[in-house]
């Protein structure tokens, strides 16, 4: 039984209810017509489920993308072009894939038409069987690894997969920041391996060399395996690894001091683990998603004020992932039947050139997202800065400085030849 913590009007903002025993959020809420008033849970409500780590290891990532859930769910109530009901319910997965798996089954056991999760690869992985077994859509915000899509047609994701991150570092790497040599450093863990197997054919096909490829077991010792990776003078280190493990690989780096390019993924993207990570990620190159919509340039600047004065925080790329992932969902079911193939049918036909605040979404086939990652690079202050946008804003200050000096030495010349003239 639900133990209500909030008896605020279901007018002024949605009913937060805690478990008295399951890990679980519930809204009863409603986006309704302009000048109804919210109703209550009813049969005609499409209901929708979340399964976030808002506990455990992963705590971080969850708390961002519920945060980016909360806010979208309350603009969505808000708006009066939205009319159909929308009953949505929040679970704790604990950062345990076994209780995600769980967590999942109970949503769709309780009408869920699509769940919202799999922050992670590994709750994706399970929360997927779950999926299978219901005939039912999962729609994860931030889960990349490949072999995921590959695994379920009720499977979609809002993130480029890892093999494309790989891809895009390695690509970035050789051909804007003059990488030759590089050693890889993977986790033996499903993410990991798409990481680097996205990062190593792209890099030697362009004419790189990777010098060699680490795979760091439970029990590996990291201090040794990254002073044999430097002992090879690799113009880049990729860590291809969950946060933990990137976090005390960068300070060991630092420490041996390397020289070359750290390179690495998107698990450096949460604020809270680059400041658990500190002053050494300075520099540190990552692949994410941007922050970015085509046709509506305001969106993105509405969604950071907004948020910062829900929050009183800068949002991450996984609250904006977490903020996209429900629109799209309500997208998806607007106007249709809360049947599983119709919710399909909806990411594939009504979702095209969707607007969002982590660029224009629409799916192919396979349930990927059609777009690219950009790399950052964490500045001084442990900010993210579009890496690739900084080297062309340097090479247009330089271009223009280069112009001018030009243009100078062109004056100064025919000055002389006036002056020699007379």
């Amino acid at each position: 039984m639900l133990e209500t913590i909030s008896q605020k009007s279901a007018l002024s903002k949605p009913t937060l209810r805690f478990p008295a025993r399951r890990p679980t959020v519930r809204y009863l809420l409603a986006t309704v017509l302009s000048g109804a008033v919210l109703l209550p849970a009813c049969k005609d409500q499409t209901k929708l489920a979340a399964v976030l780590p808002l506990s455990g290891e992963s705590v971080s990532y969850g708390e961002s993308v519920r945060k980016g859930v909360e806010l979208a769910y309350e603009e969505l109530r808000e708006d009066s072009g939205t009319a159909a009901g929308i009953e949505l319910e929040i679970f704790d997965s604990g950062s345990d894939p076994d209780q995600a798996r769980q967590m999942t089954r109970t949503g769709f056991d309780n009408g869920a038409v699509a769940i919202l999760g799999g922050i992670t690869a590994a709750e994706a992985a399970a929360m997927i069987e779950a999926a299978e077994a219901a005939d039912r859509v999962l729609l994860s915000p931030s889960a990349t690894a490949s072999a995921l899509s590959a695994e379920s047609r009720h499977f979609y994701r809002l993130a480029p997969s890892d093999v494309v991150s790989g891809n895009t570092m390695a690509d970035f790497a050789f051909r804007r920041l003059n990488v030759e040599s590089a050693v890889t450093v993977a986790e033996n863990e499903l993410y990991s391996h798409g990481l680097e197997k996205g990062f190593r054919p792209t890099f030697e096909a362009l004419g790189g060399e990777v010098l060699s490829t680490v795979k760091l077991a439970d029990d590996a010792d990291l201090p040794q395996v990254l002073a044999d990776a430097v002992s090879q003078q690799p113009d880049a280190i990729y860590l291809a690894a969950g946060p933990a493990t990137i976090s005390a690989a960068i300070a060991e780096l630092r420490g041996l001091d390397y020289e070359g390019r750290i390179l690495t993924t998107q698990e450096l993207a949460s604020p809270a683990v680059v400041r658990q990570t500190g002053d050494v990620a300075s520099g540190v190159l990552l692949t994410r998603s941007a922050f970015e919509t085509n046709g509506d340039p305001g969106q993105v600047e509405g969604f950071l004020e907004r948020f910062r004065q829900k929050y009183g925080e800068e949002p991450d790329i996984f609250a904006a992932q977490g903020y996209d992932a429900l629109r799209v969902l309500v997208k998806a079911t607007a106007g249709r039947p809360d049947l599983p193939g119709e919710v399909r049918k909806g990411l594939r036909d009504a979702v095209k050139s969707f607007a969002g605040v982590t660029g224009t979404l629409e799916f192919n086939s396979q349930g990927e997202v059609t777009k690219y990652p950009r790399v950052y690079s964490v500045a001084k202050n442990l900010s993210l800065r579009d890496h690739g946008k900084m080297l062309e804003e340097i090479a247009e200050k330089r271009r223009i400085e280069i112009e001018e000096r030009r243009q100078a030495l062109a004056a100064l010349r025919q000055k002389m030849a006036d002056t020699s003239s007379e």
